[in-house]
């Protein structure tokens, strides 16, 4: 009898993944087709469509808010968006957007981002706090000599 449950649950399984394949497919043929919103909706709170609609996303051009919103709440996807947030030009990728891919991916290519970009001490902390491994990058930053000191010993010798 348990044999049988089980199958009869297998196959329940098989037909939600069939419909869930049939439903990509006409999604995909609808007009005018879905945008990053409904796909990030799908990507989220659909599990037999997630991979797929993460896939899709993905491929296309995103904002930095949709990407931060995969980093948060597509962990199958949280590696391919981080990297692709972090393709983004300084200018738009401020420092609160890289500690806030830092703190949800716990990555230390995102942390040397974040440290070659914003050296300050806060970024420092952040990072030996949140980031395992970090510790001989960050003490080597620490063991740097500050710009400001230079500069204002320029200013007393010259």
């Amino acid at each position: 009898m348990a044999e049988s449950g089980a199958g009869a649950d297998a196959r329940g399984v098989d037909s939600k993944k069939e419909k869930a394949r049939e439903l990509w497919e006409r999604l995909g043929n609808s007009r005018p087709g879905p945008d990053n919103k409904d796909l990030l909706y799908l990507a989220r709170f659909v599990p037999l469509l997630s991979n797929a609609a993460a896939k899709t996303l993905l491929s296309r051009k995103l904002s930095l808010d949709e990407l931060k919103e995969m980093i948060q709440y597509v962990p199958k996807a949280q590696d391919a968006a981080m990297k692709l947030a972090l393709k983004f030009p300084p200018e738009d990728l401020s420092e609160n957007d890289l500690r806030f891919i830092v703190t949800h991916t716990k990555s230390a290519d995102a942390a040397k981002v974040l440290l070659k970009r914003h050296p300050n001490e806060a970024a420092l902390a952040f990072v030996e706090r949140t980031v395992e491994g970090m510790q001989e990058t960050v003490d080597r930053i620490r063991a740097k000599e500050l710009t400001r000191d230079v500069l204002k010993e320029i200013d007393r010798a010259l």
